[in-house]
């Protein structure tokens, strides 16, 4: 199995059901200690997109940043 399958089976293990939740900016500026101030949201949002290519990618699923499982977006989260 792909290392980003693996990876979101764990988390979806641990997460329990899936809730949609939206991964935005402050989140993830939030897990790698930034603020507003040191990034701006656009920057971010394109991180965003490229890690949720990245996991479209390597488990052939689609997601969409706005409206994904807890599992799928600490996956986005972890990659940006």
């Amino acid at each position: 199995m792909p290392y980003l399958g693996f990876f979101l089976e764990i988390i979806r293990t641990l997460a329990g059901p899936d809730r949609l939740v939206t991964v935005t900016p402050d989140l993830v500026r939030d897990r790698v200690k930034l603020s507003s101030t040191d990034i701006e949201d656009a920057k971010v949002t394109d991180f965003i997109k490229d890690a949720e290519a990245a996991i479209e990618e390597e488990t052939d699923r689609s997601i969409d940043y706005t409206d994904c499982s807890q599992a799928e977006a600490a996956a986005i989260k972890n990659l940006v």
